[in-house]
């Protein structure tokens, strides 16, 4: 994947979002992952470099509009916890790391 790829991505990601005007001066979060196994697991198809991309324009398309980025790295055992006794799945993986990209209070 190109930067460009990634770039249009995040602005779309970005667009999706339809952030209220009330979103100035707060914090949005977004997911890191500290290693290509972890990104993997909740994202099979993404490499950690593009994922890495994809958070670096959309925190710059973030800040554009006034609203402050805060990353929280996201593990397997964070997703297990999480799961408690439900059946793991690749969608529920994603869920989970979707379920975090949040505008904070």
């Amino acid at each position: 994947m190109s930067a460009q790829n990634a770039k249009d991505a995040a602005d779309d990601f970005v667009a999706r979002l339809r952030l209220p005007p009330e979103a100035k001066g707060r914090k949005f979060q977004l997911v890191i992952f500290t290693s290509e196994e972890d990104c993997r697991f909740f994202y099979p198809r993404r490499a950690l470099d593009w994922q890495r991309q994809v958070n670096t324009f959309t925190s710059r398309a973030l800040r554009v509009r006034g609203t402050r980025v805060q990353r929280i790295a996201i593990t397997p055992d964070d997703y297990r916890a999480w799961l408690g006794c439900r059946q793991d799945t690749p969608d529920l993986r994603r869920e989970f790391a979707d379920g975090l990209l949040i505008l904070l209070p």
